[in-house]
């Protein structure tokens, strides 16, 4: 009886490892469709990316390569992009224009009005 259960056990662990293989193997090709479906999806789309920082908070010295960095991401993706700092673009209409926004190193005082801040 005991070597039965030894080898029950065995076959167990066996038929969990090959589970355990079969679900990682799904999982990698679900999230491989998902992305390319994904990148289909962000194709064309139009991002903001906003870095204006108030001369009161603390500016950040990587903005201009953070830009660049975001800027080949989304290009690579085909999203196309505009960076600015400037606060006037915060406008009902200007935004329209864009599909989202990243505020990439800009401090508290992103905004130079609360009507600013109420339209996004």
């Amino acid at each position: 009886m005991k070597i039965i259960t030894e080898v029950n056990c065995f076959e167990i662990h066996i038929k969990s490892n090959f589970m355990k293989q079969v679900i990682l193997i799904l999982s990698i090709l679900a999230l491989t469709i998902s992305c390319s479906t994904n990148e289909k999806q962000v194709a064309g789309k139009k991002i903001l990316i906003y870095t204006r920082n108030s001369p009161e908070g603390y500016i950040h010295d990587n903005i201009a390569a953070s830009v660049k960095a975001l800027e080949e991401i989304c290009s690579d993706l085909g999203i196309v992009t505009e960076a600015t700092d400037s606060p006037y673009v915060f406008t009902a209409e200007k935004l329209k224009e864009f599909d989202g926004i990243i505020f990439s190193n800009s401090n508290n005082q992103a905004f130079t009005s609360e009507d600013q801040r109420l339209v996004v």
